[in-house]
């Protein structure tokens, strides 16, 4: 009896030894396996990422939850896509996007902390601060899913590489603690390049989805305006997925006719559901210098459409005024003619004066003199003028006798003594006329043409160096006949040269005495 009692006893403590090793192991064991890599190796915990251009890794992950196999297999074909280079490159300035996203069969309990990182000539930002979070079923289990996206935009063509990124997260565990720990994403590249080759990295251009030019003035077309007004412009350049950083500056080209001031520039990036907006707001600001007409030049932009993979021309119009002087203004521009032409009315009123002030006790130049007497119709004293102007240019008291310098035709012997036959005709006709109308017992005036004819006609005479003229054949005629008329002159010319020839043809004895004879 005693034995079996004892047996009994040594049972019930080997069973409670048992019960206190069993739970003392189920106790130690589980707070052991609780970190998040340990979760992470039993498929609790995951993290996937991938880029909006590779479509494969996007598909994958979406249908991650719906699958009913693990996410090992996920995780590794998501791995190998996004290792592979995009099949066709983006444009450069074209928005990229990362998504990161943690899922647990737990639930998140504190805030995710995703990395810093850079990628080499391009621009990473964080637009998007919170995350996106939601549920879904899995083998029966509700899953918590948390998505993160970073957008970056390319600077230059190449290769970029994205390299892993640690994310800190805290969980809850099965034993209602929090683990807390860092989980890294698979490493990914894409590239970039120029979309056209109208295109060039130092061109003015942008990449995104519809991307609008608009532009407003502060003074309307038809307004009037004068020099030192301001002409304000303001353009306005809106675009979907990009952002305002990468808009280039549209400085319009500057004009000589008006000062441009520029305005700081006003840049916004917003987001709503997951769609960027960026914008960016130039103010610049003309003041009118001079008159005239103003043309405001207009402003272009190249943008690369990456909905529909095309090249399109923004174009924002110029505008063009009419500007008025102001006193002031007209006086700054025009001072210096302003100057001249009050120096030349001085000079010229001292001039005036001063020839008033000559003539008021002297007698009046001759040709003004003769003007007055033609408009008074004073002919006698018109006609006393033009025989003092024909003594004191020629030497000479009658104007039948008056010598004439028109020439017209070629110097040659014959035109020389045609025109001179011409002209003295002309001027004895003339003069016949005016003396026949001054001295005319008939009261009928000479004529003012007459006057001015005779006025003009009395010249000095003019040696022509360049004209040809024949010697004359019998210089003692002429200095016999000094006035001889045109008309004798042509015939002595014509005997001249017939005892030319005749001397010329007689025989030499008798050379001596023709020449004689012709002379007496």
């Amino acid at each position: 009896m005693n034995h079996c009692h004892s047996f009994n006893s040594w049972l019930v403590r080997v069973r409670i030894i048992t019960l206190f090793l069993g739970g003392l192991i189920a106790f130690v064991l589980p707070v052991h396996a609780e970190t998040l890599q340990d979760l992470e190796c039993q498929h609790r915990v995951t993290i996937n990422s991938w880029l909006s251009t590779d479509h494969s890794a996007t598909s994958t992950n979406i249908n991650t939850g719906q699958a009913n196999s693990g996410f090992a297999s996920t995780i590794s074909e998501t791995t190998s896509s996004t290792l592979k280079n995009a099949a066709k490159p983006v444009a450069i300035g074209e928005q990229v996007i990362l998504y990161i996203e943690i899922a647990t069969d737990r639930w998140l309990t504190a805030g995710t902390q995703i990395g810093l990182f850079e990628v080499d000539n391009a621009i990473v930002l964080r637009r998007k601060n919170l995350a996106t979070n939601f549920t879904r079923r899995k083998n029966g289990e509700t899953w918590t899913h948390q998505r993160w996206e970073i957008t970056l935009y390319p600077q230059k063509s190449g290769l970029f590489v994205i390299p892993p990124i640690a994310v800190t997260l805290q969980v809850s565990a099965s034993t209602n603690n929090n683990v807390r720990g860092t989980l890294l994403t698979q490493p990914h590249r894409f590239s970039a390049a120029l979309p056209s080759p109208y295109l060039t990295e130092d061109t003015p251009w942008v990449a995104g989805e519809d991307v609008t030019l608009t532009q407003s003035w502060s003074q309307k077309e038809e307004a009037p305006l004068v020099v030192g007004d301001a002409i304000e412009r303001t353009i306005t350049l809106t675009g979907k997925n990009t952002s305002a950083m990468l808009f280039p500056i549209l400085t319009p080209a500057n004009t000589p006719q008006a000062q441009l001031y520029t305005a700081p520039e006003t840049l916004s990036d917003s987001q709503n559901r997951g769609e960027y907006t960026a914008k960016r707001i130039d103010s610049y600001t003309y003041i009118v210098q001079h008159n005239g007409t103003i043309t405001l030049p207009p402003v272009r932009l190249q943008w690369w459409d990456t909905q529909t993979q095309q090249l399109v021309t923004l174009k924002a119009p110029g505008a063009e005024w009419h500007i008025r002087h102001t006193p002031t203004s007209f006086l700054k521009t025009y001072w210096l003619h302003l100057l001249i032409s009050l120096f030349s009315i001085v000079l010229m009123i001292w001039i005036v004066i001063r020839t008033v002030n000559k003539y008021r006790n002297q007698p009046l130049p001759s040709h003004f003199a003769f003007l007055l007497a033609i408009k008074r119709q004073q002919w006698p004293f018109a006609n006393l003028l033009l025989y003092r102007k024909l003594h004191k240019h020629q030497h000479r008291y009658l104007l039948s006798r008056a010598e004439q310098n028109e020439q017209v035709m070629p110097a040659t012997k014959e035109n020389l003594n045609l025109q001179e036959t011409q002209a003295s005709n002309q001027w004895h006709k003339t003069v016949m006329q005016w003396q026949t109308a001054l001295y005319s017992t008939v009261p009928t005036p000479p004529s003012s043409q007459q006057g001015w004819r005779l006025w003009h006609g009395i010249k000095q005479p003019v040696r022509r160096l360049w004209s040809w003229r024949i010697p004359a054949a019998l210089p003692q005629l002429k200095k016999r006949f000094p006035h001889t008329t045109p008309m004798a002159k042509s015939a002595l010319s014509s005997t001249s040269e017939f005892a030319t020839k005749t001397i010329k043809n007689a025989p030499r004895n008798t050379e001596h005495n023709n020449n004689n004879d012709v002379s007496n």
